[in-house]
């Protein structure tokens, strides 16, 4: 294996193109083990699930949705929180497509990226279907630095006429490590986590204010008296009666602030800006936002827009 692949663009977006227009052409699982690698290392391990095969893709899934809906039926949601975050319902994690439900558990790995402008395959061990390829990932197109490379082994299974990536052995044994630490006799989850106090007990009060009415229905008082006043003043009557309408009617946007209400109550807030600001980080909890804030305005607290 003597060629070069072109030098890489230091964006994930070209990267993934280049990288993809590279594996539609591909004749050799060399060439398919380069693209994947060259994603993996420039787009972090979730870019390369395109490669995948599907199969692969199912099989974890069907295996994780197994484990998450056993688990439901006592009860509990271990399984579901520690690969999700604690966003996500068991509904949500049933709708998910294959890819994406890979795609929201390798979001909560932790994960780094560099950048390197040569992929090259060493050789390749066969062991029933499966084809182990060596790759080494090298920089030498920089000035000033020394050049450095690493070598990863991208395990491949056939497809047709086509070579695709097994899921990485990684990842598989982040996910087997999960569902091993929840056994069959642990304890049900009752109700909500024991929650800390945050500093403030008025930032407490307002928290567990605001998880009751949204626990109830009851948006057009939370979004009046719980978030800060700015909110409704910065719209027009139409649109916060649109807002408040949609709440109303959908209990699943309901659930995501109230999970986020929650998540903050039991966590101790970063304070800011003098101890008007209390930051509470939700990173990988599977919500669509990664913090609650809380502002304080002459005495009261606010949920921050």
């Amino acid at each position: 294996m003597k060629h070069k692949m072109q030098r890489l663009p230091r964006f994930a977006g070209g990267v993934l193109m280049l990288t993809w227009s590279l594996f539609a052409q591909a004749e050799s699982p060399e060439k398919t083990a380069e693209a994947f690698v060259a994603l993996s290392t420039s787009g972090g391990p979730s870019a390369a699930v395109i490669l995948y095969q599907f199969s692969e893709v199912q099989r974890i899934r069907d295996k994780v949705l197994l484990a998450v809906e056993r688990e439901a039926e006592s009860g509990r949601k271990q399984v579901r929180a520690a690969l999700f975050g604690a966003g996500p319902s068991l509904d949500d994690v049933r709708r998910m497509t294959p890819e994406n439900l890979l795609l929201a558990i390798m979001a909560r790995l932790p994960s780094r990226t560099a950048v390197y402008d040569t992929y090259k395959a060493l050789g390749s061990v066969k062991e029933g279907e499966m084809l182990h390829v060596v790759v080494r990932a090298s920089l030498e197109k920089v000035e000033r630095i020394r050049r450095r490379s690493i070598i990863q082994v991208v395990t491949l299974l056939p497809s047709g006429k086509e070579w695709r990536a097994a899921v990485a052995s990684n990842i598989e044994a982040y996910i087997d490590s999960v569902l091993a630490a929840a056994p069959d006799d642990a304890p049900p989850v009752v109700g909500s986590p024991a929650v800390a106090a945050p500093a403030d007990p008025a930032a407490k009060a307002l928290l567990a204010r605001g998880i009751d009415l949204l626990h109830k229905g009851n948006c057009l008082t939370y979004f009046l008296d719980v978030m800060e006043p700015g909110f409704s003043k910065a719209m027009t009557q139409k649109s916060f009666d649109a807002i408040v309408r949609s709440c109303e009617l959908n209990e699943r946007t309901r659930e995501k602030f109230r999970v986020g209400l929650e998540l903050a109550a039991a966590r101790n807030p970063k304070v800011e800006e003098g101890g008007s600001k209390l930051l509470y980080d939700l990173n990988g909890e599977g919500l669509p936002y990664d913090h609650v804030t809380l502002t304080r305005i002459d005495t009261r607290w606010y949920v921050a827009q």
